[in-house]
């Protein structure tokens, strides 16, 4: 009988005008997250969110049950469009407005899927 390994960590190579950049991949674990580990997750999270907007890719691994992999990625999602919807158009606007609640929502379902606190507010 084979034994269940974790799957290998892969490296992203990206090209960049002067080579090559190696950059590791960020692996989050929804399940494994302790008091310890909060503040990484919200470290993580903030690296993702400033690689979005740079337009890079981000190399990146969510395990964890599909339920609350998806509320993960949602939550993101929806601090990515709301940010980028305030920048653009200030936070007087109704679409802002309307991306801060789909944010809010998408939060409390991540809340309610995981059990953690969404590090940002």
């Amino acid at each position: 009988m084979r034994s269940r390994c974790n799957p290998p960590v892969f490296l992203l190579y990206t090209n960049y005008l002067e080579g090559f950049i190696m950059e590791d991949k960020i692996v989050i674990e929804l399940e494994q997250v302790t008091e310890q580990t909060y503040d990484m997750l919200g470290a993580n999270i903030k690296y993702m969110l400033s690689r979005m907007f740079a337009g890079a890719p981000i190399n990146a691994m969510v395990r964890g049950p599909q339920n609350k992999v998806h509320a993960f990625l949602d939550t993101l999602k929806g601090e990515k469009n709301f940010l980028a919807k305030a920048k653009r158009y200030g936070l007087d606007d109704p679409m802002v407005h309307k991306d801060r609640m789909r944010l809010m929502n998408a939060v409390k379902n991540f809340e309610r899927e995981t059990g953690l606190k969404w590090p940002f507010k």
